[in-house]
């Protein structure tokens, strides 16, 4: 496997950022659809979901990482 894929499943700040930023792209990309079609949901609420549950996912992974150490 790719050795910098590796450095990514672990929980550091780099790659806690890089997670962050690649769902605040991939729902901005989602809400752009939304925007051009005049629907309520657009730019901002997709981003502000996908980044919840990316945030929600993080910690789900740091509290079982913690659990697993003690």
């Amino acid at each position: 496997m790719l050795p910098w894929l590796n450095e990514m499943r672990a929980l550091t700040p780099a790659s806690l950022l890089f997670r962050l930023f690649l769902s605040v792209l991939f729902g901005g990309l989602i809400g752009l659809k939304g925007t051009r079609k005049q629907r309520a949901a657009g730019f901002r609420t997709y981003m502000l979901v996908c980044m919840g549950a990316a945030l929600t996912m993080l910690l789900s992974q740091y509290s079982a990482d913690m659990i697993r150490t003690q």
